[in-house]
């Protein structure tokens, strides 16, 4: 399968995507928090303005019955649920997914974070949904519950919308520096076994995905061996360096 990837700002990217159809788009934006990338500060005036901006562009994209797929933490999750509101979208949130990353920066003042959350958006329509794609072992399975016997998987089931926990089993946490998933100067990776998840429940093989923020290229390497088409592309010539030879390495963990 192909893998596209571009150097470019994501809304005037996803605008020259128009004539595309996408099964999935998938955006985890820079939280505009301050972090220094490669050629890249995430700081911006008018966050807000500029999410909006991306998210009727991304939505442009894809058919009503296809998905897209806002992945973000507490100070992005305010600016998706405004944007979605002002192009009246907010109504099409279908589900919201909780991944437990594991671990999250210490500190003695409060919790720690340790979650994200992906806002799944469709328009009206047909639902692409490949459920039986992604099962994992019912816990009454695991405990010896005679009742699966008769179940309709006997003793799979789909996963709840909480993800990373021990029943997904390994390779759920966040990105640390001797994963070997780890790629440098990319402080908030994500782990393949996720988005294996979301191409797999959301997209058929050829299907076209497409991912604004490259980062990493996690998307794209997952897309690309799961026999996906791809399209991204990401601010920094650096990132979208480092995703080309990724999917050229190929997938870790899927495959």
């Amino acid at each position: 399968m192909e893998a596209t990837i571009a150097t470019g700002d994501a809304p005037r990217w996803l605008s020259r995507q128009r004539k595309e159809s996408a099964a999935m788009v998938f955006a985890d934006p820079p939280f505009n928090i301050g972090q220094q990338y490669s050629q890249f500060t995430d700081k911006q005036t008018d966050y807000g303005g500029w999410t909006t901006r991306w998210i009727i562009e991304a939505f442009a994209v894809v058919e009503p019955r296809d998905v897209l797929a806002l992945q973000g933490g507490k100070w992005v999750l305010p600016h998706f649920g405004n944007s979605l509101f002002v192009t009246e979208l907010a109504g099409h949130i279908e589900d919201i997914i909780v991944w437990n990353f594991g671990f999250g920066q210490h500190r003695d003042t409060g919790w720690i974070d340790a979650h994200c959350q992906c806002l799944i958006v469709r328009k009206p329509g047909d639902r692409k949904w490949n459920p039986d794609k992604v099962l994992i072992k019912s816990e009454r399975l695991k405990m010896g519950d005679k009742r699966v016997a008769t179940s309709k998987r006997n003793g799979w089931r789909v996963p709840g919308n909480v993800w990373g926990s021990l029943q997904d089993g390994a390779y759920w946490c966040r990105v640390q520096g001797n994963n070997a998933e780890r790629r440098q100067s990319h402080p908030n990776q994500l782990p393949e076994k996720y988005l294996e998840r979301l191409v797999k429940a959301y997209t058929d093989p050829g299907d076209l995905v497409i991912d604004p923020f490259v980062g990493s290229g996690t998307t794209a390497v997952v897309a690309n061996a799961l026999g996906r088409e791809f399209a991204g592309c990401d601010i920094s010539k650096d990132s979208v360096a480092s995703a080309r030879s990724r999917v050229k390495e190929g997938a870790v963990r899927v495959g």
